[in-house]
């Protein structure tokens, strides 16, 4: 099993596993890009695939691990709105 790095500050540290069995071999290097929507306290009000890696497995892998993040609360300085985020996920294999 190999899980996929992600390097955000809100996000947690690694998307969940992926079966190598569904990734194409020297494929693993496409970027997914997820646009998710916020209000002021941090509830996700929506996410999505905004741009695929063109891997399907990474895509729902990056997709979940917005949906199951707990976003903390706008910071003061930050609009009294939702606002809309987008976060590119560069996948990296580590075994494990």
């Amino acid at each position: 099993m190999r899980t996929y790095e992600c390097s955000h500050p809100f996000l947690p540290g690694s998307v969940p596993e992926v079966q190598e069995g569904s990734l194409r071999t020297g494929a693993a290097d496409g970027t997914t890009t997820i646009s998710f929507r916020l209000t002021p306290s941090g509830h996700l009000l929506s996410a999505q695939v905004a741009q695929s890696s063109g891997i399907g497995a990474i895509n729902r892998a990056a997709l979940k691990t917005v949906e199951d993040t707990r976003f903390p609360p706008f910071t003061k300085k930050m609009p009294k709105h939702p606002m809309t985020f987008d976060v590119s996920v560069h996948p990296s294999a580590h075994s494990g």
